[in-house]
């Protein structure tokens, strides 16, 4: 029994370290534009039965509830929270922000995926990229929005922006 105890114990000390890993994870990312947090979620391992309901006692009674013994704890899943996050005025007319549900399609010329982040900006070619080391193309198609802010771009920019109920068009000006 002593060693099922030390097993049980372990198994909650290395769920409780990734918890923490989770953590950590979350403030080193603090600062990063569109960072969704994570959440560790965890479940019961099996059970152990001593004594099940309903078995007859020494005495010749049934007992009504039994025994048993958890075993211990795992992750079960990481989840990420998906709140809007607080809106910030940073100045610049190409930076946009996901109010509500959706994402913004980007692409490498290979793959399209999909992000929260709104930093935008022109590149040589005149395209709108996300504005990261990468420098992910916008693929207009396949923005999913339920609201975006701001409404609509201003200063010198050449791209004007319109939003509807459910989708966001950026159109080239002339």
């Amino acid at each position: 029994m002593a060693v099922s105890a030390l097993n049980t114990g372990a198994s909650g000390m290395s769920a409780n370290m990734f918890n923490l890993d989770v953590i950590a994870n979350n403030l080193a990312n603090s600062g990063t534009t569109a960072f969704k947090r994570s959440r560790a979620n965890f479940e019961d391992m099996i059970y152990q039965q001593i004594k099940l309901p309903g078995t007859q006692t020494t005495s010749g009674q049934l007992t009504p509830v039994g025994s048993a013994v958890g075993l211990g704890t795992r992750l079960q899943s990481t989840q990420l929270d998906f709140l809007t996050g607080t809106p910030v005025t940073t100045g610049r007319p190409l930076d946009l922000m996901i109010n509500g549900e959706g994402f913004f399609g980007v692409t490498d010329g290979t793959e399209t995926t999909y992000t929260r982040a709104g930093n935008l900006t022109v590149n040589d070619a005149g395209n709108l990229v996300v504005a990261s080391a990468r420098g992910m193309t916008m693929v207009w198609s396949r923005v999913i929005v339920a609201v975006c802010a701001p409404s609509k771009l201003t200063g010198r920019s050449k791209y004007s922006l319109a939003s509807t109920a459910r989708f966001l068009s950026v159109t080239a000006i002339q």
